[in-house]
């Protein structure tokens, strides 16, 4: 247990989505691309992933590693006023929300060290899917039987009643059915051209990582038996 720097990890989507199915070999193709379109509107497609931290879950500091990094947060205004006032060097107004649209939230950006900015860090990608997932069954078990339906709209409403983010339903929607949709069609279009050339082997775990998100869906498509076989090698 022990504070680490906030050092960069991105991984691309090939790369997490081969760890979400080594660690729930049952995810069916609806369910990969919703976990995956999850992850890449937590961060930016990877690009903005640190210490591996898959769903930036936040630390208490008393359990594991951790890093500092700054964030922002929507928060209601009364809630912001407190937080600038009792913290300014590490609180700052960002922008606030549209009044005429009935929003009382303004968007502020936590810079270390304070609590609100310190994460939990993982040593591997696959600690930190493993936590994630922990973190969804544990946390938010009616999102996580949502998402193992395949079933999108649920999956939005469930994280919202469950406390998982602070946007408008409509508005979580809009992100990550647009994020879906893109998951979707990276897919689509690298399926057509799967499907002129069949996928390489599995020859090594060196080369499981360089999988396209082509590969990984064939292979649910063909059974998951396969992947477990192939991946415990």
């Amino acid at each position: 247990m022990a504070r680490v720097d906030a050092t960069p990890t991105p991984v691309t989507a090939d790369e997490i989505g081969l760890e979400f199915l080594r660690q729930v070999p049952e995810l069916s193709q609806t369910s990969l691309g919703m976990l995956i379109a999850h992850w890449a509107a937590e961060t930016g497609w990877g690009k903005a992933m640190i210490q591996n931290n898959v769903g930036n879950r936040k630390s208490d500091g008393k359990s594991g590693d951790w890093s500092f990094f700054s964030c922002t947060e929507r928060v209601n205004r009364a809630t912001a006023e407190k937080m600038i006032d009792a913290d300014p060097a590490h609180v700052i107004f960002e922008h606030a929300e549209d009044a005429e649209n009935g929003k009382d939230s303004v968007v502020i950006r936590i810079d270390p060290e304070h609590p609100w900015s310190r994460f939990a860090a993982f040593p591997t990608l696959a600690a930190g899917v493993a936590d994630y997932l922990a973190m969804m069954r544990r946390t938010f078990p009616g999102s996580w039987a949502a998402l193992l339906r395949g079933d999108q709209d649920a999956y939005a409403q469930e994280l919202k009643s469950e406390g998982y983010y602070t946007a408008t339903v409509e508005e979580y929607q809009k992100l990550f059915l647009g994020v879906l949709a893109s998951v979707n069609r990276k897919a689509s279009v690298a399926l057509a051209a799967a499907s002129e050339v069949a996928p390489p082997p599995f020859a090594s775990s060196r080369q499981n990582g360089s999988l396209g998100l082509a590969a990984l869906l064939l292979l649910l498509a063909g059974g998951s038996s396969l992947l477990r076989r192939r991946t415990r090698r």
